[in-house]
């Protein structure tokens, strides 16, 4: 499977209470480029509940997250990535906290 790791932020970030820009690296096994990348969330270390956005079609590794975010919170994110032949990887899960 493809290897997908988080760029930024860096884990454990302070990011200023605006939309962040997640990014991440896409590295394949031979089968081709990433086509789609879905963005998951959670609230939470143990990620019990994880928000998953939508699937984007895209070869693109950054997103500027459009989801309504809570100034003084910390969020875990991570990307699932896939190519064309449909196999796919997931990052680490990293987090981030958004300034009051």
């Amino acid at each position: 499977p493809p290897e997908v790791s988080v760029s930024t932020p860096a884990d454990a970030a302070t990011l200023p209470a605006a939309a962040p820009k997640l990014s991440w690296t896409f590295k394949d096994d031979g089968s081709g480029k990433q086509s789609g990348y879905r963005i998951e969330l959670s609230k939470t270390e143990h990620h019990r509940r994880v928000a998953k956005l939508p699937d984007q079609v895209s070869s693109e590794t950054s997103s500027l997250l459009s989801v309504s975010l809570r100034p003084g919170r910390t969020y875990w994110w991570r990307v699932v990535a896939w190519d064309l032949a449909g196999n796919q990887g997931a990052s680490e899960w990293s987090s981030f906290e958004l300034t009051r």
